[in-house]
């Protein structure tokens, strides 16, 4: 009964337009912005607060930049599925980046969820450090700039996201996990880090 729920569940996804999939993407994306930063202006009552993230014009650039980021790491799948010569299709890989990305909603969640639960006594900087904790920096010592300020470019969203992303390629395309493995680790994979790398460059300069 489960393995057939599943079946069913992916089948429904193949067949789900990638328009409609981006549609429900950027409608969770502004309920969990909206609700995340307003329930903080709220409590924190910065006067800058509310323009910096509450204002429709932040959320049509963020959509902005959420659409390139998905089209970006869209045309490196295709591009690690070419280089294996796995036949994957366009549309199947734009739709497992979209709902790969879902996995960031999980931040906006947990923020609201503390914030409601510390409600008497968080503040912007018991927030930043709430957040910072995401990230992979843990106890390292910051004396070792050049390391911290790589890891803090990745958090530990940004892993599930890579495993979200292998299994929905798996998943949706139909191939083995060792290829979906291959594809993200050859296309992905490298180009964050060198993303990281070129940040840390700018960073010292």
């Amino acid at each position: 009964m489960q393995k057939k729920n599943l079946n069913n569940m992916i089948l429904f996804l193949q067949q789900l337009k990638n328009r409609f999939t981006l549609l429900i993407y950027l409608t969770f994306l502004l309920i969990f912005h909206y609700i995340n930063t307003g329930i903080i202006f709220a409590k924190v009552g910065d006067t800058d607060f509310i323009f910096k993230n509450f204002l429709i014009y932040n959320f049509a650039f963020n959509t902005i930049l959420f659409l390139i980021k998905l089209f970006f790491i869209g045309f490196l799948i295709i591009g690690g599925a070419l280089l294996y010569d796995f036949k994957i299709k366009s549309k199947q890989i734009f739709k497992s980046v979209i709902l790969a990305n879902l996995i960031y909603f999980i931040k906006y969640i947990s923020v609201f969820v503390w914030a409601t639960s510390n409600w008497e006594t968080y503040t912007s900087e018991s927030l930043h450090t709430f957040n910072s904790k995401s990230y992979l920096t843990f106890n390292i010592d910051e004396t070792n700039s050049i390391f911290t300020q790589f890891l803090k470019n990745f958090s530990l969203y940004d892993i599930l996201f890579v495993m979200t992303l292998i299994c929905l390629l798996k998943l949706l395309n139909g191939i083995q996990w060792k290829q979906s493995t291959k594809v993200v680790f050859s296309s992905y994979v490298p180009a964050t880090l060198v993303y990281a790398l070129f940040m840390v460059f700018l960073t010292e300069l």
